[in-house]
């Protein structure tokens, strides 16, 4: 018996062997085989003599050594199918992973070659002029931005604005120039307008200085056309439109980068001041604009602007 116990702890029994110790240890009482045991246990127990708990745990590694070490041809078989089973499922759940990451990455560049954007956007008092695929230039004011795809022009011409900007759209009678805006769609053949739509106003603004546009808004799906010499006003929230004669008073030159201004009424003064530069002016300035004005403003400048105004209207300036 310590024999046994001796190739036990050093790991050299053999099945018949281990088969030999468990139906030994089975015959014994707890004292028995407790006594029988030497002093010192082996690595996996701790240092010192057996106890009950000690000899459940040899009991049950040499249960365990006997089932992997003598099972029979078709235990091991068993065992073996069932090792392929586990395997072969393992082996399949990675395969469609991989397979569904290929996809995954083929699909996401096949959509981006398909989907790619060209997006242009400026800020504060940028200014940028941007020349389109088809030849059409677009002058785009602060806090604006303008997108199209990789394919503009090939069979649509379509683009994304939001902000201020000036069109000078090249004539192609095969395919409209669409400009998808917040709020209304803008649909051109070849014409020069300027455009304001942003979120800081409900009311977006076109001029039509040459040519002919065709307006539809999204909320009231109303459409109308516009000629040359019109102003319309969108009201993005109710898709409300009014289209009026422009007025000469107030225009403004795209190339100096000016307002111009004839003889125009405090109040037509204040909101394009605030609606050049987005912004709301003091009640104090407000109620020091009391007459008319005629005059040149810059509209990327809003401290020269109010430096002028100063001058002439006696406020104080707000810095």
């Amino acid at each position: 018996m310590r024999e046994l116990l001796n190739k036990y702890r050093s790991g050299e029994l053999k099945p018949e062997e281990l088969r030999k110790l468990r139906d030994r240890l089975e015959s014994m009482s707890e004292d028995e085989a407790v006594e029988l045991m030497p002093e010192e246990t082996d690595s996996n127990v701790r240092i010192g003599r057996y106890d009950s708990e000690a000899l459940s745990r040899i009991k049950k590694e040499v249960d365990s050594r006997i089932e992997f070490s003598e099972g029979n041809d078709e235990d091991r078989d068993v065992r073996s199918a069932r090792f392929f089973r586990i395997f072969s499922a393992v082996a399949a759940v990675v395969v469609v992973f991989l397979l569904g990451a290929v996809a995954y990455l083929w699909i996401g560049q096949h959509s981006d070659s398909v989907d790619m954007e060209t997006v242009v956007s400026t800020c504060g008092s940028q200014k940028a002029v941007v020349r389109l695929p088809d030849g059409s230039l677009v002058t785009m004011r602060g806090d604006s931005k303008i997108s199209y795809p990789k394919n503009f022009g090939d069979a649509e011409r379509d683009v994304n604005f939001v902000g201020q900007g000036y069109f000078e759209v090249v004539k192609d009678q095969g395919h409209p120039f669409c400009i998808a805006a917040n709020g209304f769609s803008v649909t051109v053949l070849g014409t020069s307008f300027s455009l304001r739509s942003n979120d800081l106003n409900e009311d977006a603004e076109i001029i039509l200085d040459s040519g002919s546009v065709s307006l539809k808004a999204e909320k009231s799906n109303e459409s109308a056309m516009m000629k040359a010499g019109e102003v319309a006003i969108i009201n993005r929230m109710t898709g409300k439109m009014k289209i009026m004669k422009k007025a000469d008073a107030i225009s403004a030159d795209w190339k100096t980068d000016e307002l111009v201004y004839t003889n125009v009424s405090p109040d037509s003064l204040i909101n394009s001041l605030e609606t050049a530069y987005q912004i709301t002016l003091s009640p104090a300035i407000k109620q020091s604009i009391r007459s008319n004005f005629t005059g040149t403003l810059p509209w990327n400048d809003l401290a020269t602007t109010l430096k002028i105004l100063s001058r002439i209207y006696g406020f104080e300036l707000p810095y």
